[in-house]
């Protein structure tokens, strides 16, 4: 229930769920820290395509990438609309 109800936001504001959960992320971050400008490493990975047996190596395809969220000030569906923009960036 609890995934059809995340899928269903997701698709309700055009994003992945991925997207989604960098929000919850940068929210809980901005709790805690008590800043609502946060920095967190966001993990991508990405192949090469047509290198043999790239499928076959890990490590050299994983990329920790800076993501900044300013939530000061924002609604949810702006931070998500945010979040998605920095994320396609990326």
């Amino acid at each position: 229930e609890l995934c059809q109800r995340l899928r269903q936001r997701a698709r309700q504001h055009q994003v992945s769920c991925a997207t989604l959960f960098h929000v919850a992320l940068a929210s809980v971050l901005a709790r805690t820290s008590g800043r609502g400008d946060v920095l967190f490493g966001s993990v991508f990975s990405g192949r090469l395509q047509n290198t043999r047996d790239a499928d076959q190596v890990l490590g050299m395809f994983i990329n920790t990438l800076p993501l900044r969220l300013k939530l000061q000030g924002q609604g949810a569906a702006a931070l998500v609309a945010q979040t998605q923009r920095e994320l396609l960036e990326l």
